[in-house]
């Protein structure tokens, strides 16, 4: 049942929802929501630059809506290995970084040199990314040859999907406070970068 303060407040309730910034914000939390699905091995991740589709899936599968699901999950749910996990957030790492140097940096880049550039590279670091003539593919074109729009829908799903995988490797116990986190990594690596350390 809807509180009447909602109704009095904006109108209809379905009105003041999506009138309200926080609905859309919210909304992305679903890619969140699907990488800790996946860390219990209760759904399948889309690709970096594919959004869950349809939006109720993740939530779905780890029982939101049914109760029991949810029960056999707390009683008998493992996470995937550390290892999967922390390969997942590398990777997330690499198309957010990517995504953050595009946009301050336009055009095409060779990122798999650039990433075997560093002295800690690891072939890992490239596993599950498409590259095109060097660079990170969004959809079937390289980044620098994809419209802003779709560069925009991409870093949406990794930044929510790196929150979730910063979470899970235990960044911070609450949630909500590892996309703070993000925003130093994302620093300490620009800085790396345009530094050239």
């Amino acid at each position: 049942m809807v509180p009447a303060r909602w109704k009095q407040r904006s109108g209809p309730f379905s009105t003041a929802l999506l009138a309200r910034p926080s609905l859309a914000a919210a909304s992305w939390r679903r890619e969140g929501l699907a990488v800790l699905a996946w860390a219990l091995n209760q759904f399948e991740l889309p690709p970096y630059d594919t959004p869950v589709v349809p939006p109720d899936a993740a939530h779905l599968s780890v029982g939101f809506q049914d109760p029991q699901i949810a029960r056999e999950l707390v009683a008998r749910g493992e996470l995937r290995p550390r290892a999967e996990i922390d390969q997942l957030a590398t990777y997330l790492t690499v198309v957010s970084w990517r995504l953050q140097q595009f946009a301050i940096t336009p055009g095409p880049m060779d990122l798999a040199a650039f990433l075997r550039g560093f002295s800690s590279f690891k072939d890992t670091w490239l596993d599950g990314l498409r590259i095109l003539n060097g660079d990170l593919a969004i959809g079937a074109q390289p980044i620098s040859q994809v419209s802003a729009e779709e560069v925009r829908l991409c870093g949406s799903i990794a930044i929510e999907r790196q929150i979730a995988a910063y979470w899970l490797q235990g960044d911070d116990p609450v949630y909500w406070r590892c996309s703070r986190l993000r925003f130093y990594r994302y620093v300490e690596i620009l800085i790396l970068h345009v530094f050239d350390f």
